[in-house]
């Protein structure tokens, strides 16, 4: 019922009778939650709340699991919950949940070099002046984060934000407001999408700085208008800039 109300797919239905039996015995499972989706769900006495990363060598993966304690291989005999979007190989006992993705891509030919992509990724967005970045730190350092969003901002990009708050997350977006407001008046107008195209969608305009006040978690996107764009209507608007480029005589119609 849980991965059902919280939109998690199932990767490997086999696992979930052996998590379900050692929650019944109050046995401790791993969990693995870094976006806070489980939340009260599952009671916190019977949890190993943990954090993967991977070995040096590796080929194995390790759990952190305090400050204290920070590497600890994982027991391939113990039960757990994953919740995340990352490609691991995991231990069969470990039970997978797949947190909804929204992933771009660009079509290529097979076998493209990278490097012959980026620069085409660097022309269209630079073409539709868009910037997009996540404001997770839990695999990116922060300090390159804030580079990101401060960069984008002085480009007078408009400015994507994905992850933009968890339980565990709660002031990150808040700080990027601020990097962002150095570099845009405060009026400027952001939308707030929140399950976009599914049940309970939630979409809302507010000012850049009111931002902090906004209700969002990890199903919210919030995109940062540029110095050029405007609220219209119920609708958020960035001009392609064709104003600036031609211009038409009144008298002509």
């Amino acid at each position: 019922m849980i991965p059902k109300e919280k939109d998690l797919r199932i990767e490997n239905p086999k696992a979930v009778k052996g998590v379900s039996m050692a929650l019944m015995d109050k046995k401790k499972i791993y969990l693995h939650d870094p976006f806070g989706l489980l939340g009260n769900h599952m009671s916190k006495s019977n949890l190993s709340a943990c954090k993967i990363r991977p070995s040096a060598c590796g080929h194995h993966w390790i759990f952190n699991m305090s400050s204290q304690n920070p590497g600890m291989e994982l027991n391939q005999n113990t039960p757990g919950v994953f919740i995340d979007d990352i490609l691991v190989d995991l231990p069969s006992q470990m039970l997978i949940l797949r947190p909804r993705s929204l992933v771009t891509e660009i079509g290529c030919n097979r076998n493209t070099n990278k490097e012959e992509i980026k620069p085409f990724l660097h022309d269209v967005l630079n073409q539709f002046s868009l910037a997009s970045a996540s404001l997770s730190d839990l695999l990116t350092p922060w300090e390159r984060i804030e580079q990101r969003i401060e960069s984008a901002a002085r480009a007078d990009f408009v400015i994507v934000l994905y992850n933009p708050k968890s339980k565990r997350r709660d002031w990150q977006l808040e700080s990027a407001q601020k990097i962002i407001l150095k570099h845009r008046p405060g009026s400027t107008p952001v939308g707030i999408v929140t399950r976009a195209m599914r049940e309970g969608q939630d979409v809302r305009i507010v000012r850049l700085e009111n931002l902090h006040t906004t209700p969002v978690d990890m199903q919210t996107a919030v995109f940062v208008g540029s110095s050029a764009s405007i609220e219209y209507l119920d609708f958020m608007i960035t001009p392609r800039g064709y104003a600036s480029k031609y211009s038409i005589d009144e008298q002509e119609w």
